[in-house]
């Protein structure tokens, strides 16, 4: 049997390499009748198929694509909850803190606020901007507002367990958007009691109750 014909028997029954070749990822591609493109490879974000998307990337999809609007493969993952597709993105070179022309959003932020717990510790292992603010978008007549950080969108979102994290990870709470509200004010009008607790120890206005005597 030909080294080249063991080789790819090899690749075609083993978890895709972190370093695969070129030639070879697409070979094995192609002996899987999987398209490389570009809309292929979103199909198979959506679908949280960690495996092919790595392929695809090592075949030479460029991680950072976009089909419309900014939105990239990451966002996808990050917001469908795909958190081993977002670790396969993030180590082939995803940018983690692009922002889509809709709603002025990172990946980070899609996530926390779909309170998907894995892919923001993934995106935060991956040193995603923890306190990037949002962009300011006008779109069909909708206008997003500017300057929300993961943070807020976790405390607009009533994600208690993700608001952790993310302080726990260094998030600012004391970041303002556009509006002149830090995370306080946004967790205050949502009612959390608990979230609007952790932010006031943060913020150093309340004692940590796991501190008292």
């Amino acid at each position: 049997m030909r080294p080249l014909i063991i080789l790819l028997l090899f690749a075609a029954i083993q978890p895709p390499a972190f370093g695969a070749n070129k030639d070879t990822a697409r070979e094995i591609l192609r002996r899987m009748k999987v398209r490389v493109d570009v809309p292929t490879l979103f199909e198979k974000v959506e679908s949280g198929d960690a495996k092919v998307t790595r392929l695809l990337l090592q075949a030479g999809i460029p991680p950072n694509s976009e089909l419309n609007l900014g939105i990239t493969p990451l966002m996808v993952a990050a917001e469908k909850g795909h958190e081993a597709v977002v670790k396969a993105l993030v180590e082939e070179g995803a940018d983690l803190n692009l922002k889509d022309q809709v709603f002025g959003k990172t990946a980070l932020m899609r996530a926390v606020e779909k309170g998907n717990v894995g892919a923001a510790k993934a995106l935060i292992q991956g040193k995603a901007d923890l306190n990037a603010g949002s962009e300011r978008r006008v779109n069909f007549g909708i206008v997003s507002s500017g300057g929300n950080t993961a943070l807020m969108f976790a405390a607009d979102a009533n994600q208690v367990e993700i608001v952790k994290i993310l302080i726990q990870a260094g998030a600012r709470p004391d970041v303002k958007n556009e509006s002149g509200e830090d995370a306080l004010a946004v967790a205050e009008k949502k009612g959390n009691a608990q979230i609007v607790e952790l932010l006031k120890v943060a913020l150093g206005r309340s004692k940590d109750p796991e501190m008292e005597p």
